[in-house]
């Protein structure tokens, strides 16, 4: 022992300073201070769930390619929950911040100026257009699916197609033992600032005796456990619970998958950068937010279960669900940013 202390102080002198110094760097990296050259701070904050990882996750994997076409460029992405994030924002301000639907207000008056999304679908570049000009764009999408595996359809006594046409037909009483309970046809959930239910009643008549009467207090994740349990035939889920239920019919604990995307979604993360620190950092922090729809971040959204803004080879998707959404998106209608 005391000759691996002699050998470390030996290499680290003075080791209580050098880790006091790693630790007020990495306090400044983050803090007001992170406005030193070469340090890109964004903020993810989220409003809606994620793929087959969270959003933040997905910024972190590809920011390594960034910061190889930018040498010199550190980014640090620092995920938010809504309320971190309105608490801090007044105070404090990332480079760049990548936002959900329902946060835009916050975010307008300290938004730099963005060239138009050329990259994007016209109707996903559409949505973020505001009096002629872009002071943030959309960089991925989710969407909402009707969900139902073989066993739930069966049991209802349903075709596996049109799902959407059908999902308030599924709802039965099931008998077990002596006890007999409610089947729904549907489950769904829902949050502050998305709403599944709105989606789905621009396609279809909305029967509330087909739905969970508890919906309105469920998030998605309770809806989607709901329907893993035998609550209802389908699930008004998201493309989070598509990659989900994927993922348990290769392990082989849930039957066949059939699904069927809505045609309109809210489920939209934004980006913008934030005018903050000198020119060179603003204009780094446009930089970045246009890397996100070069065909190398978009083309790598499906892999991490979101649906890309712009066109994509989706030959390598091996999700069937959401290469079938990608294929609707440019007819698919987008809720505004406003």
């Amino acid at each position: 022992m005391l000759l691996v202390l002699v050998l470390v102080l030996s290499v680290v002198p003075n080791i209580g300073v050098y880790l006091a110094h790693k630790n007020h760097t990495k306090q400044k990296l983050f803090g007001n201070e992170a406005d030193e050259m070469g340090v890109l701070v964004v903020w993810n904050v989220d409003t809606f769930e994620g793929g087959a990882m969270g959003k933040s996750d997905i910024l972190e994997r590809l920011c390594a390619e960034f910061e190889r076409q930018n040498k010199g460029v550190f980014v640090l992405v620092k995920n938010l929950t809504v309320e971190e994030f309105l608490l801090n924002y007044e105070t404090e301000k990332p480079n760049v911040l990548s936002f959900g639907m329902g946060l835009f207000g916050h975010v307008e008056d300290c938004a730099l100026k963005l060239s138009a999304p050329v990259n994007a679908f016209e109707n996903v570049a559409n949505c973020s257009e505001k009096g002629g000009e872009y002071k943030a764009f959309a960089w991925c999408l989710g969407a909402y699916f009707v969900l139902a595996t073989e066993e739930s359809a069966a049991r209802a006594g349903l075709e596996t197609q049109n799902l959407v046409a059908q999902c308030m037909n599924g709802g039965y009483e099931r008998t077990v033992g002596k006890k007999s309970r409610q089947v729904f046809s549907i489950e769904m959930g829902s949050n502050n600032y998305c709403s599944a239910k709105n989606a789905l009643e621009r396609q279809v008549s909305i029967d509330f005796g087909a739905v969970d009467d508890n919906w309105q207090k469920q998030s998605y994740y309770d809806a989607y456990a709901a329907f893993v349990n035998g609550n209802s035939t389908f699930l008004l889920g998201t493309q989070r619970d598509a990659v989900i239920l994927e993922n348990k019919i290769m392990q082989g604990a849930v039957s066949d998958l059939f699904g069927e995307s809505l045609s309109s979604t809210d489920l939209v993360q934004f980006v913008s950068a934030i005018d903050v620190g000198s020119l060179e950092k603003q204009n780094l922090s446009r930089a970045f937010c246009n890397f996100l729809l070069l065909d190398y971040a978009q083309s790598r959204l499906l892999g991490f279960g979101m649906l890309p803004v712009c066109k994509v080879d989706i030959s390598m998707c091996k999700s069937e669900l959401l290469r079938k959404a990608y294929e609707g998106l440019s007819k698919m209608a987008i809720d505004s940013i406003c």
